[in-house]
């Protein structure tokens, strides 16, 4: 299930070349659109990416929320999906990061948080957190496809 901050349901490839430091490279063709995926579990982002893989976009991978960060200094990257449970710097500290970051870019990125979480004061952290979207696991792929162009077409 995929919920809005509203509270409402929704219903419904590899990093390129390094860039200097502090320089963000060209985003992708504009039919592309290029997507962090930040999860401590590699399988996880493989589902994600597998979940995407119709769609038109490019992705950057981090496997933590410090390299995500790093990332963001150079790509050029339109959606950050994210997953709560991360060590060291969880999801919803991940995006006070980026809400509260020097770069204006980043700090208007799109945000989607996933959790396996399914209390109702997971739902109430991610609400105050304000993540444009979050969606809860198990992930189901037309509603995250959904997502991610309904968000993408809000930020254009």
């Amino acid at each position: 299930m995929c919920w809005l901050p509203s509270g409402r349901p929704l219903r419904t490839v590899v990093p390129m070349g390094i860039s200097e430091p502090g320089s963000r490279r060209q985003p992708p063709d504009r039919d592309r659109h290029l997507v962090l995926l930040i999860d401590d579990s590699r399988t996880m982002r493989e589902v994600l990416k597998v979940y995407l893989m119709g769609g038109k976009y490019e992705f950057v991978e981090a496997e933590s929320a410090a390299r995500a960060l790093d990332l963001l200094r150079t790509e050029p990257v339109e959606v950050v999906i994210a997953d709560v449970n991360m060590p060291k710097m969880d999801g919803i500290q991940l995006l006070h990061a980026l809400r509260t970051h020097e770069d204006a870019h980043v700090r208007g990125i799109p945000v989607i948080l996933i959790t396996g979480d399914k209390s109702e004061d997971a739902h109430a952290r991610l609400k105050d957190a304000r993540a444009d979207a979050f969606l809860q696991k198990p992930l189901r792929a037309e509603s995250l496809v959904a997502l991610v162009e309904q968000l993408l077409a809000a930020h254009r």
